[in-house]
């Protein structure tokens, strides 16, 4: 769950108040779920022709994507 808000919003707690956590549904040619985070939106792609491959894909996506931002 931490990984899912930390790639969600890019903090690592749930934000507080009004702060609402938005979820856009995709139609285009990617398959991995991608995050706005200054808009704490998710943004979910319906190209999977299963749950299996959807959860695949959610799974790489959390695990490569939910650390934050580095420069280097």
């Amino acid at each position: 769950m931490a990984d899912l808000v930390n790639f969600w919003t890019g903090a690592s707690t749930l934000p507080t108040g009004n702060n609402s956590l938005l979820v856009k549904f995709d139609a285009g040619s990617s398959t991995l779920p991608l995050a706005e985070t200054c808009f704490r939106t998710i943004v979910l792609p319906t190209q999977h022709s299963s749950y299996d491959e959807f959860r695949t894909n959610m799974d790489i996506a959390l695990k490569f994507g939910s650390k934050g931002f580095s420069f280097s």
